[in-house]
């Protein structure tokens, strides 16, 4: 964009004095004053006067070079003023503008591309080491690790949502309790009764031992606050992520590794499609003030991928693998949501550090918790309905 910008000048022997306008793009009228002016041309008079004079403007052809001389004679004195011009380019700040926009895009682009990177190894890693666990242990291999996992995700739970513990003993007494109770009917069927005399025993002991504690330390108010606190924190911890993946053993033990592994690759596949799609398309947030970072294209994109693939054989029925696949997408994400809700309630990035890019074992393992049941219960009464199916027809 330019500007033309018209200035007055006085000759060359006069004294100038500025009149009207400025350097910013107003025309700027400089009139010659000599030591004769005529009488009554000093103070307001003049002021006057120099607001009389126009200031020039374009050409009707849209020329903005203009040349004028202007004379006023007077019986003593002749004021002349002539023009020049004097163009000045302003450059226009909106491309400039633009660029740092486009320039902000490209770096928030590169940034979610490293970031894709570096989540990429970590993920075969993980991916790797399940198969090398499935391949030499088979479903005993499952089972420990699933016991392992339950460990480490309820540690991260329990710091995430209650910080240090003072009494470590007893949140891990109350863990010990709940996986018996959760995992030992599903490991140890014949053994249910027992199991159960065994938890009823290990929940009274820890109670007592805590109010003969409590005596004996001579605790105030502050201390049983703080048990109870912990107490609720280790329970909520436990049916979140101890009781729904427990479901991974009783699968494994009904219906074969195969049914804990399809699915567990369905949640990869949505998790992996999701944040592609996010990064590459996203536009429209699906939840902000829960997870900002979640779009509808990714959500919508991950459903897409994920029941595209299930239907390339891997399922015994395309009506299991549909059936798998639209939970999968529908329902899966929302483990991960829950988890955001947990984080963003304690000011948490992630639940922990253990896998760069990824965070602990409930950062990777959200949606997988919300998918356990899910999958044993549809295996049950599908494969229950088909066994009356089939005593029926052979009667």
């Amino acid at each position: 964009m330019t500007t033309t910008i018209t200035k007055f000048r006085g000759g060359a022997d006069d004294t100038a004095t500025g009149v009207g306008g400025d350097s910013s793009g107003s025309s700027k009228l400089s009139v010659s004053q000599g030591s004769n002016l005529p009488q009554g041309m000093e103070g307001a008079s003049l002021k006057a006067f120099r607001a009389s004079i126009p200031v020039p403007t374009a050409n009707d052809d849209g020329d903005n070079s203009t040349d004028t001389d202007m004379t006023m004679d007077d019986d003593t004195t002749t004021l002349t003023a002539a023009t020049t011009t004097t163009t000045t380019t302003i450059e226009d700040a909106e491309p400039k503008a633009v660029v740092k926009d486009n320039a902000a895009a490209a770096s928030a682009h590169n940034k979610k591309l490293a970031n894709l990177k570096e989540r990429t190894l970590p993920a075969v890693l993980m991916l790797g080491g399940l198969g090398l666990i499935t391949y030499v242990f088979k479903e005993d291999g499952l089972m420990v690790l699933t016991l392992g996992l339950q460990a480490g995700m309820y540690q991260e739970m329990t710091s995430v949502i209650g910080g240090a513990f003072p009494y470590q003993f007893y949140k891990w007494w109350w863990f010990v309790t709940a996986s018996i109770v959760f995992n030992g009917p599903r490991l140890f069927p014949w053994a249910s009764t027992s199991l159960s005399a065994l938890t009823y025993g290990m929940t009274v002991v820890g109670i007592i031992a805590a109010i003969v504690g409590f005596n004996w330390s001579n605790a105030q108010v502050d201390a049983f606050r703080e048990f109870l606190r912990q107490a609720a924190i280790s329970v909520l911890a436990l049916l979140l992520v101890v009781a729904p993946s427990s479901y991974w053993i009783s699968t494994l033990e009904e219906f074969g590794m195969k049914w804990v592994l399809l699915p567990v690759l369905l949640v990869i596949i949505n998790d992996t499609m999701a944040y592609f799609f996010g990064i590459t398309m996203g536009k429209h947030p699906l939840l902000p003030s829960i997870s900002p970072k979640k779009t509808w294209e990714g959500f919508l994109g991950a459903g897409l991928s994920t029941i595209a693939v299930s239907l390339l054989g891997l399922f015994p029925s395309q009506q299991d693998a549909l059936v798998v696949s639209i939970v999968v997408s529908l329902i899966g994400p929302f483990g991960g949501f829950l988890a955001s809700v947990i984080k963003r309630a304690y000011n948490q990035k992630d639940f922990g550090a253990l896998f760069p890019g990824h965070g602990g074992f409930v950062d990777r393992l959200d949606c997988q918790l919300f998918l356990a049941p899910f999958v044993f219960l549809y295996l049950s009464l599908t494969r229950e309905s088909s066994s009356a199916d089939d005593l029926l027809s052979s009667m």
